[in-house]
């Protein structure tokens, strides 16, 4: 099985569901475990559905609505699976599963996208590009070095939530994305990667109210910031879930 299809049929992968064990998805769900470059996109994949899941289960249905399921079935009263296995009420049961499904999918699509997105999967994708010789070794805590990057290279917009200027950088750049200024910091700690930039520059636009959008762009996974006009962005190989549990941990 090529690459490009196992790609595709490990989106049809949700265990537990019906059709899911298509010997095709099942093969291609063999090839991922076995290649070390399809795991990565097995295991967001499946960090997808149990996060869809999660959701589901939070749902609670009105009692009214449970109430119209069982008079549904019509008149006559009815006990036990009788009821249940109806075709109304089972068609009723369906398409509220459906509808609350793809309300909880579109709410968590919704969440995770933002103005300036797509620039700022650009600027994570440098991390696969730099290397270590286009960082300036800088030994210093993360929050010292504004003044660095100002007298170094003018930029002002150098900005960093509470919180995160206390870990020791190993290098630092400041590069340009489309002919605008990104700082960009080496961290010790977890082979992390923060970048700061300011949002009117490419069009972010996350409301400057301090929530962490996370997203992730293959085997890396970044959460950004926005406060007034400054934008920071932590990153660092794992996945949706690892960055929400490290956000965790700065509250």
């Amino acid at each position: 099985m090529k690459t490009n299809g196992a790609l595709l049929l490990l989106q049809c992968h949700c265990p537990g569901l019906p059709g899911t064990e298509d010997p095709r998805i099942v093969k291609a769900v063999r090839v991922a475990e076995k290649d070390p470059e399809l795991q990565p996109a097995l295991e967001r994949q499946r960090a997808f559905d149990q996060r869809i899941l999660t959701a589901l289960g939070q749902v609670m249905l009105p009692q009214t609505f449970l109430g119209s399921l069982a008079g549904a079935a019509g008149s006559r009263p009815r006990r036990g699976k009788g009821t249940l296995l109806q075709p109304v009420v089972l068609a009723i049961a369906i398409g509220a599963a459906v509808l609350v499904g793809w309300g909880a999918y579109t709410v968590w699509n919704r969440a995770s996208s933002f103005p300036g997105k797509d620039v700022a999967i650009r600027i994570v994708e440098v991390n696969d590009d730099t290397t270590v010789m286009e960082m300036e070794p800088k030994k210093d805590a993360a929050g010292a070095l504004n003044d660095w990057f100002f007298s170094k290279y003018g930029f002002d917009g150098y900005y960093l939530p509470p919180g995160f200027e206390n870990y020791q950088a190993a290098g630092a750049r400041l590069f340009r994305q489309d002919g605008s200024p990104v700082a960009q910091v080496a961290i010790e700690e977890h082979n992390m990667v923060f970048f700061s930039f300011k949002a009117d520059d490419f069009g972010v636009n996350l409301g400057g109210n301090d929530q962490w959008h996370i997203f992730t762009d293959g085997d890396w996974v970044a959460a950004l910031q926005q406060h007034d006009d400054a934008c920071f962005m932590v990153s660092f190989r794992g996945s949706w879930d690892d960055m929400d549990d490290f956000l965790k941990t700065k509250k």
